[in-house]
């Protein structure tokens, strides 16, 4: 078991982790990080079980609509997902956006993400997996 934490294939994925779990969240409680403040528009979530059209829908309203949405920079860069919106967020009205997935994953920076590693940092369990 120790073998999968030693093997050098996977450093960089460790690497990773470790910065977006210990490192970047620290940026979080910096004086300059955004302060927290009520949404000026109505927050909506979009949940579906698998094959049921939900990949697409998002696609299409992130493509068509002004929205905000977690992206797949978003999920890279779980430990603090405001550096994304502050520095890395397209400034057009939509985005870039393939209207296509695989079981759900999308592809290419801009493409919707369901970003499971931000939720998952709440829940220390799974710390190296």
């Amino acid at each position: 078991a120790i073998k999968k934490y030693l093997d050098p294939r996977r450093l960089p994925h460790r690497i990773g982790i470790v910065l977006n779990r210990a490192v970047v969240p620290m940026l979080e409680r910096r004086p300059f990080a955004p302060a927290a403040s009520e949404p000026t528009h109505p927050v909506v979530f979009m949940l579906g079980p698998p094959r049921c059209g939900s990949t697409l829908l998002v696609q299409t309203l992130v493509s068509n609509l002004d929205v905000s949405y977690l992206s797949n920079r978003h999920a890279a860069w779980y430990g603090a997902p405001w550096i994304v919106e502050r520095f890395a967020r397209p400034r057009t009205a939509s985005a870039e956006v393939e209207h296509r997935s695989r079981h759900g994953v999308t592809a290419g920076p801009a493409g919707p993400s369901e970003c499971g590693s931000w939720w998952r940092r709440f829940h220390h369990e799974d710390w190296w997996e």
